[in-house]
């Protein structure tokens, strides 16, 4: 099933999902092409090299296509909405993608009525076919797209389907945290400067590090706790580095950023 996508805004998020679509569900090859429109013009250069289209307006977006990608900021979306609505007054056969943090479907169908939309929650590891997507939808949307919608973001990297009420807490554990990890391994990266270590030498193996932890994780059927046991011998080095990282309130300080990124996505659904 071939169906022609919309971008309404084309910033880091739009890359990611039409790189999805284009170099991991088409395979780099064929596909109806994308249909892109932002105001800021100079952000189609991104896309050079792709097979899109570019929309003249937001109403002539959403007339060329079947699904319609709201990628704007959760502030701009009630603008983008209103405008739908008055340019575009037949919606019939559209279905609409948001994965604008904090926004509601609610938001959506109070403007549009009863129209089929499916909010998603990616992370940008999707540009390069290792995202997560959370994915929950409304009521009027047919399964046979909803299947559709899910298999691109499937292509991907991995989806799995949540209610929406846990929508907003999903981006401190999803899509927010790939800026957790950036943010550990640069403060490694500034300990191995402090320890005399090359840091250009030693991003790839503490990446690879990283990397390995992780498959460790996922495939031993073991716990984080006894995974950590399993490093941390009484007395030894790991043991001396982890208490530091206690005494510091590293555990506090990730619950505590989780909880409050989970705030500003719930004060984001009153913009």
């Amino acid at each position: 099933m071939n169906r022609k996508f919309a971008f309404i805004g084309s910033g880091e998020l739009a890359g990611a999902i039409t790189e999805c679509l284009t170099t991991f569900y088409y395979g780099g090859e064929g596909g109806e092409p994308f249909v892109l429109y932002d105001v800021n013009k100079v952000q189609y250069e991104k896309f050079t090299g792709k097979n899109f289209e570019v929309a003249d307006s937001i109403k002539d977006a959403v007339f060329r296509c079947d699904i319609i990608v709201l990628s704007v900021k959760p502030q701009h979306i009630s603008s983008v909405l209103t405008e739908i609505k008055e340019g575009c007054p037949n919606l019939s056969g559209k279905t609409f993608i948001l994965p604008a943090a904090g926004v509601y479907i609610s938001r959506v169908t109070d403007v549009l009525g009863n129209v089929p939309v499916i909010r998603i929650m990616p992370n940008m590891p999707l540009k390069i076919g290792y995202g997560v997507t959370a994915l929950c939808a409304n009521s009027f949307v047919s399964p046979d797209v909803y299947s559709f919608v899910k298999d691109v973001f499937a292509a991907g990297g991995m989806t799995f389907e949540l209610p929406e009420s846990s929508m907003n807490p999903v981006i401190a554990a999803t899509s927010s945290s790939p800026a957790y990890v950036y943010l550990f391994i640069k403060a490694m990266i500034d300990g191995c400067k402090a320890t005399g270590l090359d840091p250009d030498v030693m991003l790839k193996p503490i990446c690879r590090t990283v990397i390995g932890s992780v498959n460790m994780l996922l495939y031993s059927g073991k716990t984080p706790d006894e995974l950590i046991s399993m490093v941390a011998t009484p007395g030894g080095t790991t043991e001396r580095a982890l208490s530091i990282l206690q005494k510091r309130g590293f555990c506090d300080a990730v619950f505590e950023a989780m909880l409050d990124c989970t705030r500003r996505a719930d004060e984001m659904s009153k913009f």
